[in-house]
């Protein structure tokens, strides 16, 4: 099966990356992922789409190059990243059922966030 290429647009400057990584703070992973949890149990798994849109948010992953993830100060300590030269649509398969087992994932918008980048609208408007 062939490969595609992935563009990936820099959330700071909105140009194309060619080096750079994506990102996500795992320290706000990590509060979300405490936060829906104490919500189903405050809620004993049943919520309405009102107790949802209170809900807590995900934290974003975002595409930066290089340079512009130094602007912001460079990475953080509690912050995870991966190498955009390392994503391919075929690698994101692996990278996602390694990620799977961490409780943080979760806390995170990373399915819709690839989603968005690998699936046609079209597509992704019927799932």
């Amino acid at each position: 099966m062939p490969d595609h290429n992935i563009e990936w647009i820099c959330a700071e400057c909105g140009k194309l990356i060619e080096r750079g990584y994506l990102l996500v703070s795992l320290e706000d992973a990590l509060h979300n992922q405490f936060l829906k949890n104490r919500c189903e149990t405050d809620h004993n798994s049943s919520t309405t789409f009102r107790g949802l849109e209170k809900g807590p948010r995900s934290a974003n992953w975002r595409a930066l190059h290089h340079c512009c993830g130094a602007k912001e100060g460079g990475m953080q300590v509690l912050e995870f990243s991966i190498n955009i030269a390392d994503v391919t649509c075929q690698s994101l398969l692996f990278f996602t059922l390694n990620m799977s087992g961490d409780t943080w994932l979760s806390g995170t918008d990373w399915v819709s966030f690839i989603k968005s980048k690998v699936m046609p609208e079209s597509l992704s408007a019927e799932i």
